[in-house]
């Protein structure tokens, strides 16, 4: 059965049930596309938000390591300070050592002139 040859209100009838079926097709492909888009959107976001987290986390590492770096160069200029004073002190003990000795080299030689 051809198309032309159906009755004018069947012609009717079935052109408007099939433009209905195309209407509803079109809104459910239109309501389709704007929860595809909503999706994308909420991807997005979710992908915007990771990002700005891995940010954040670098951000935090690296400042961290900063930190760290300073703590140890804070550390390595206190060891070289106390190096530094053991050497002095080092110096001075030899210092009154050597003194001291010369000390006991006067007494002994005093002792020696007295007993002479």
């Amino acid at each position: 059965m051809k198309f032309n040859q159906i009755r004018l209100p069947y012609k009717r009838l079935l052109t408007n049930m099939i433009y209905h079926f195309l209407f509803r097709l079109m809104i459910n492909l239109k309501q389709l596309q704007l929860i595809t888009q909503i999706a994308i959107f909420i991807q997005m976001i979710s992908l915007i938000k990771i990002y700005i987290q891995e940010i954040f986390y670098l951000i935090i590492v690296n400042l961290f390591i900063l930190l760290f770096r300073i703590q140890l160069s804070i550390t390595n200029i206190s060891i070289n300070i106390i190096k530094q004073q053991k050497i002095k002190h080092s110096m001075m003990i030899r210092s009154l050592m050597k003194l001291s000795k010369l000390k006991n080299k006067y007494n002994y030689l005093k002792i020696q002139i007295l007993i002479m």
